[in-house]
């Protein structure tokens, strides 16, 4: 048995006499010399008490022999139970207390010691001397020879504690994956033929080796591996094999039939369990391995979704299949639709499904159908593979997805500025199919306005594209709508216009004529504005004539505050005093062509800082400390014209202008400075605005509470 081996080593240091020269009293010179150092080497010596395995007793006369490795280099079938060279090995015997020694015989280097006695099995065990430089490692090198002893004790089993070792090998009970399989045995029946064996050399790890549960089985007798078969009743029978109290048996992997079974490994104390000289292990149970079938692949898994609804489905299985075994079923909302058609490649690894007439489009504008994938079958070898189920969604089908009406710009669900005489392309996620009776493509004015529609030209289709070819060129600066109901080549599946724009497919032509005329009969809308204007007015409408080929109509507004400024205290009103003396757009409407009169509305919210306005954006507000919203007051006017535009530019000149300023009489502004007369009754007189003679009044007011300056100002 192999032990645990002591290192016993003497280390001799000759160290030179007083470390060399010694100082010598009154010497000038005191140089020191080292000596050459004489070349070391390793003297071994292999020693150790052979013993009883059994009881630990001495054994005496053992013959022990050392090979020595150069031997061992030029004849590997030298030492053990092989034959052994004079030349080429030490030997010595034990003495009575089973002591042996090879003593300063040795070098460096790894020995093979062979144990060899009457009525024990033979041993073998190994050896080795270490260099000098393993022993001295970082310390000064000795002078002289090194002695060094390595232990090697060694346990012999005795021939006369063997024992007989038995055990029979059955089949498992049934499993679901192979209870409907011929080729399973029924639990219980003896399984022949398999190979068996007990290894006496090996150390045996049981469990997880990082929990260091290691059984030491690691025996140095030889022969320490043994093997034999069972016979028709599944059993086996090893014949005179040491006791030991540690031994693994091995059962090797085998198959029955198609069926395979895994091996088996264990640990036995053959010296604990052995009576009568014989040790039964046991019945073992053989285990059907994990080679059931598996899918380890399939092309409509998650990552793939949607799946196009025309598409093939692979799925990839562990190990070739039982092709005549497998069913292939095919669901939607649990209810099996049509069988599939499915095929094997030539592995049988491989299944495809061919679900095309199996699996309905869904409805246009819907999130998806849901199918279901079920397989079941068996293995080349007899295992089942259980029910595999999957799901996976489909796509759209046929789904509108481009048009190059989308290169200009959207407006909404408008699209600007289309060349006239440019092919209109609509491109689908698949080939549209115009051969079905039911697939057509309306092109209009303005979403059906004519009966009769516009007669298109050509239509091609090319690939996934459907380009149209009007008869002749669009008109200019025209909105213009397209219809269309899409089939594919797959059963009820379609697509419209209205999968891109919910609104219907507009757009607009380019405005290809000269820039538009001025803008005729501007005039302010009576019955929908604040009119006559007056200091709270919030909201004006105008109106005037449509202009032929404009698109856009933009409102410009001015006004005279710059020519108030230091009058009657107005520059005091901060930044209006700059004024807006040129013409500022504050507003942009479109063209309406089934109106033959334009409107805008323009409006403020009446108070100051709040929500953005047109009045308010642009500067036009003038309003007092009393916070009152006040556009036309203090004589402030705001002048209005309009300007028509289109993709050719704006008109050369604005409208007719309107003023708007505050005609609700009367307007005056007032003030009084310093130290007035605060009685009651006291006359004061306000300055008239700009073109008004001052008026003079009186005025009622309580005295004020200190002396100091005042000042009252009224607005109106």
């Amino acid at each position: 048995m192999r032990r645990s081996t002591k290192f016993l080593f003497v280390l001799v240091v000759v160290l030179s006499s007083l470390f060399g020269a010694m100082f010598i009293g009154g010497c000038s010179d005191t140089t020191n010399v080292t000596p050459p150092v004489e070349a070391s080497k390793v003297i071994g010596s292999i020693e150790g008490i052979v013993t009883n395995a059994t009881n630990n007793t001495p054994v005496q006369g053992v013959t022990v022999t050392v090979v020595l490795p150069q031997a061992a280099a030029a004849n590997p079938t030298k030492g053990g139970e092989q034959s052994k060279a004079t030349q080429d090995v030490i030997t010595t015997t034990t003495d009575a207390n089973g002591y042996y020694l090879i003593e300063n015989k040795l070098g460096s280097g790894e020995y093979t010691v062979v144990f060899e006695a009457a009525g024990y099995l033979s041993s073998r065990q190994t050896a080795y001397i270490p260099t000098l430089e393993e022993i001295v490692q970082n310390d000064s090198p000795p002078k002289g020879d090194v002695p060094y002893r390595d232990k090697e004790d060694e346990a012999l089993w005795p021939t006369a504690a063997a024992v007989n070792v038995t055990g029979q090998l059955v089949a498992p009970a049934k499993s679901p994956d192979t209870k409907d399989d011929p080729n399973t045995l029924a639990a219980g029946a003896a399984i022949a033929n398999v190979q068996v064996t007990l290894d006496y050399e090996t150390y045996y790890v049981y469990g997880d080796k990082s929990a260091q549960d290691i059984y030491d089985c690691g025996f140095s007798f030889f022969p320490n591996v043994f093997t034999t078969t069972t016979d028709a009743n599944g059993n086996f029978t090893f014949t005179g094999v040491p006791g030991t109290h540690c031994v693994i048996l091995r059962i090797a992997p085998y198959k029955v039939g198609t069926i395979q079974y895994s091996g088996y490994q264990e640990a036995f104390d053959l010296a604990d369990m052995a009576s009568s000289g014989t040790a039964d292990l046991g019945t073992f149970v053989g285990n059907i391995t994990g080679e059931s079938p598996e899918v380890t692949a399939y092309n409509f898994n998650e990552a793939n979704w949607p799946i196009p609804i025309d598409a093939n489905l692979t799925v990839t299985f562990s190990r070739p299949m039982n092709t005549g075994s497998v069913t292939a079923t095919l669901k939607w909302k649990g209810n099996t639709i049509e069988p599939a058609a499915y095929t094997w490649d030539a592995t049988k690894t491989i299944l495809t499904i061919n679900p095309t007439l199996s699996m309905r489009p869904q409805d246009p504008g819907s999130t998806g159908n849901t199918y279901q994938v079920q397989l079941n079958g068996q293995a080349d070898n007899g295992l089942y593979l259980g029910t595999w189920t999957h799901w996976f969604n489909t796509t759209d089908g046929i789904a509108f997805t481009a048009t190059n009406l989308d290169d200009y710009g959207p407006v909404g669900d408008e699209f600007s500025d289309f060349p006239r005489n440019q092919p209109i392309t609509l491109t689908f996620s698949m080939p549209p199919n115009l051969d079905n009776p039911s697939s057509y493509i309306t092109f209009d004015y303005d979403k059906k306005k004519s009966p009769a529609g516009i007669r298109l030209d050509s239509t091609i289709v090319s690939g996934n594209t459907v380009t149209l070819y009007p008869n002749g060129q669009l008109e200019s600066d025209q909105y213009y709508y397209i219809d269309f109901r899409i089939y594919s080549t797959l059963r009820d599946d379609y697509a419209t216009e209205e999968e891109l724009f919910s609104s219907g497919l507009y757009f607009h032509t380019e405005n290809t004529d000269v820039t538009p005329g001025n803008v005729a009969n501007f005039e302010i809308d009576e019955d929908n504005s604040d009119y006559p204007a007056d200091w709270n007015s919030k909201t004006f409408t105008f109106l005037w004539d449509r202009v032929p080929g404009a698109r856009y109509y933009d409102l410009y507004a001015k006004d005279n505050s710059a020519s108030l400024a230091g009058k009657d205290k107005l520059s005091e009103r901060g930044a209006l005093a700059a004024g807006n003396p040129q013409y500022v757009l504050i507003g942009t409407v479109s063209d309406a062509d089934y109106l033959l009169r334009q409107t805008i509305t323009i409006s403020g919210d009446g108070v100051p800082g709040g929500t953005p306005d047109a009045l308010g954006d642009n500067g036009f507000d003038l309003y007092t400390t009393d916070g009152i919203y006040t556009p036309f007051s203090g004589g402030l006017q705001i002048t209005f014209a309009v300007k028509a535009r289109n993709g050719a530019g704006s008109s050369n000149g604005f409208s007719n202008a309107i003023t708007v300023k505050d005609e609700t009489a009367p307007a005056f502004y007032t003030s009084q400075y310093g130290d007035a007369d605060n009685s009651a009754g006291a006359v004061i007189t306000s300055h008239g605005l700009p073109g008004q003679a001052d008026t003079t009044f009186t005025l009622n007011i309580d005295p004020l509470p200190t002396k100091d300056a005042a000042k009252l100002e009224y607005l109106q």
